[in-house]
């Protein structure tokens, strides 16, 4: 076999008093219960020759170029991955902390990340140190109608599901990778102060639960603005778009092709993404709304001002405060200032 493979999971769940992140604005969110553990699993894929690459699916939500720096420096120093080949992947679910900067939505805690940094690092080397020979096979299918970009109507979204199966040499699943692009929020609102995996971890453990043996991971796409469908989102159907996506996974499983050219390579492209700056005049009016609202208290109107742009359900947005639009129109009003 051209390729050895190791797969690792760790538990990353975070101790008591750490914010969950992505929700709203100065909420303080921090967690009540578990509804499910949150994991960081790496995959190692190693060539003949030696040369090794790394994957990580971690169940955060916003990654960071330091954070990433650090797991790549350690992996680095205890086995033969070079740094420039470990690839880590958030699932972006909102019922966990984040490592990245979000304005107002879930303040980084620099103990427990670095709890989990290590936490990764031990699993890519782990995966590195336990490898075994593999065949490897690679596969895709769409999956549409699950899935609508929020900010414009009939805007893009990336129906693709693409999988990657290793199997041990007795032909018996080792790791499935699952990738697909969608906002992992749908059971959000009904377990505000949980944590949880949300659709990824459900695609995991119904993966795991079918192919006996076989250690799953769920790779985010670039999720920005695709969301699964309203009528899933915080409704009694919130479970099925879990099951639709482990339904297509199993689809391209069942049909995937065997990688036949041997190596082992890692690639590093920068991306300029296409940004401009805003005006003045597109924000002066958000800033002195924000401004008066927080010093007179007043919330006449505040559906037809900044809340339209500041998330995508505002009339929902009072819930997270325990049904106050006062201290909701607060906590927009602070973050538009």
């Amino acid at each position: 076999m051209p390729f050895t493979v190791g797969i690792t999971r760790r538990v990353i769940t975070p101790p008591w008093g750490v914010e969950l992140a992505g929700l709203g604005y100065y909420l303080q969110r921090t967690w009540q219960r578990i509804r499910d553990d949150l994991t960081a699993t790496a995959l190692v894929v190693c060539d003949e020759n030696g040369a090794a690459a790394a994957i990580v699916a971690a169940d955060l939500m916003y990654n960071d170029k330091t954070f990433v720096g650090k797991i790549r420096e350690q992996v680095a120093a205890y086995t033969d991955i070079p740094a420039g080949s470990v690839c880590v992947n958030f699932s972006h679910s909102h019922n966990a902390p984040t490592a990245g900067f979000i304005r107002g939505a879930g303040v980084p805690d620099a103990d427990y990340l670095q709890f989990v940094a290590r936490q990764i690092s031990t699993a890519v080397i782990s995966a590195y140190h336990h490898r075994e020979p593999a065949r490897l096979y690679a596969g895709g299918t769409e999956l549409a109608g699950m899935t609508y970009n929020r900010t414009r109507d009939d805007g893009p979204v990336d129906t693709r599901v693409s999988v990657l199966r290793a199997d041990r040499e007795n032909g018996q699943p080792l790791a499935i990778v699952v990738n697909f692009h969608a906002h992992p929020v749908v059971h959000m609102e009904i377990d505000l102060r949980a944590v949880s995996r949300d659709v990824p971890g459900e695609v995991v453990d119904q993966l795991e639960a079918i192919l006996a043996g076989a250690t799953a991971m769920y790779l985010q796409g670039t999720c920005g603005d695709v969301m699964f469908g309203r009528e899933y989102v915080w409704t009694d159907r919130r479970f099925e778009p879990a099951r639709a996506v482990t339904g297509a996974a199993l689809k391209a499983l069942a049909c995937a092709r065997p990688i036949e050219t041997p190596g082992v390579k890692a690639v590093t492209r920068m991306v300029t993404l296409p940004t401009r700056r805003w005006r003045r005049e597109e924000i002066m009016p958000e800033r002195e709304e924000g401004l008066y609202r927080l010093k007179t208290g007043d919330t006449t109107g505040w559906l037809e001002g900044m809340a339209r742009v500041v998330v995508g359900a505002p009339q929902r947005l009072p819930l997270r405060y325990g049904g106050s639009v006062e201290r909701a129109v607060a906590a927009i009003s602070r973050f538009a200032v």
